[in-house]
């Protein structure tokens, strides 16, 4: 569909749907740039706030 195409079919909605054909939009240049595919590096550093002292103990039902 060319870009002229897609304008014409977008001048006959209504504001609300086009609204959301601006959000479908949106969430396809997410959805497809590799950028977003991958989680950024870091994103939880100095989010913890608590961890329990036996944290790296093993587990009862996997003790050897």
């Amino acid at each position: 569909m060319a870009y002229a195409e897609l304008l014409e079919e977008v001048k006959g909605l209504n504001e609300s749907d086009m609204a959301e054909v601006v959000d479908f939009v949106r969430f396809l240049k997410t959805k497809y740039n590799s950028k977003t595919k991958y989680r950024e590096s870091n994103m939880l550093k100095g989010k913890l706030n608590y961890m329990a002292e036996d944290f790296d103990d093993s587990i009862d039902g996997f003790k050897g």
